[in-house]
Formats: C-alpha cells, structure tokens, sequence
C-alpha cells in the first residue's frame, strides 16, 4: 500500500511542469574597454590636430610632453591629466614624432618586491639639461557634460606657439571628471564619476 501511495505521488507530480522565470531588466552599461577606446580615439584625433597645424618635425628633432594641467591651477592636476599626457606620448609615437622622457634617471634603481624604477618626479634625480626642440603643454577646464582640453606646442628657441589644438572628453568617457551631486540638501563631489 505504501509503494501504491509513493507510485501515485511520483506520477501526480511527474505532470508538473516547475517554470521558474525570473526577468529582471537591467540598463545597459556600456563595457569599460570600449569607453577606454573612445578616450583613446580622442586623444588621437587632438594629437592629429596639433601635428597637422605645425611644421614637420625632423628626425634631429624632438618634442617632450608636458602633464596636462587644470586651468584654474596651473601647478595641479588629476589623474586625467596624467593620463591623457601618457596616451599623448602612445599617440605622438605611432605618428613617427621622436620623443624624449624628461623623467627619465638615466639608472634603474631596483626594489625588491616592488619592482624596477627608472622614471622619477624629483629634480635631483633628472638630467640637468634635454635637447628639446618642441614642448607639448595644454590644460583642462571641466564642465557639466565632460572635460574641454588646449594643448599647445612650443618652440623653445623663441617660446613660439606653433601649433594649438581643441578637444572635448564627455563626461562618460573621462572617467576622473569630478562628479557633484544633492544629498539632503547639501552638495557631495565624488573624486571619481561611476
């Protein structure tokens, strides 16, 4: 009798169908790779700028690039600034202009566990004198929808602007903008937009 119960059960519950559907819409954000290809895509139409407005420059010639700026505090910036003087250098280079690394020590100075150094930000460390022809300077400006860029190339001989060029960086692809939002009342600025 029990194994003509369990039987009965078994079979009753064999017809039914479990459907378990659980749909939960979710916005689409976008992978961080592809916003880190439109920086770069960017980057290179303002290094394309600035090269396209000034003369060639000869292979006895070559150019440093300076840490691009906040305007509102020319001894400052960020980790955009940074950045996009680091992608200036990929993009500069993959144009044939020839580079020089003015943080460069001339020593690799090795940390065990961390790793080798040759790149400094301190004066006592750095060459003395570069042979610089060309000097890549620019700031930045936020805005509410994203980051406007000046860059300006130098002629140092006679401190010759020869070059200048524009470029905006919206909001969702400079990912460092500052980000200020109402909480009660009161502002917050958030250091990095999401």
């Amino acid at each position: 009798m029990r194994y003509c119960l369990i039987g009965l059960i078994i079979a009753l519950l064999s017809g039914c169908e479990m459907i378990t559907d659980h749909r939960i819409e979710y916005t689409y954000i976008p992978p961080k790779e592809s916003k880190d290809n439109q920086f770069y895509s960017v980057v290179l139409r303002l290094s394309d700028r600035i090269l396209a407005n000034m003369p060639k420059v000869r292979s006895s010639q070559t150019v440093a690039i300076t840490t691009i700026v906040n305007l509102d505090k020319l001894d400052a910036t960020d980790g955009f600034g940074r950045q996009l003087s680091e992608s200036m250098f990929a993009a500069f280079e993959s144009q044939g202009v020839h580079l020089v690394e003015p943080r460069l020590t001339g020593n690799l100075h090795t940390v065990p566990g961390a790793g080798e150094f040759a790149l400094s930000r301190e004066a006592s460390k750095l060459a003395n004198r570069m042979h610089i022809t060309y000097m890549l300077v620019g700031s930045y400006q936020s805005s509410r929808s994203g980051l406007h860029v000046n860059v300006r190339m130098i002629r140092l001989s006679d401190r010759a602007v020869v070059s200048a060029a524009y470029e905006f960086f919206p909001a969702d692809i400079a990912p460092l903008v500052p980000a200020v939002r109402a909480v009660n009342g009161g502002l917050i600025r958030d250091d990095i937009r999401p």
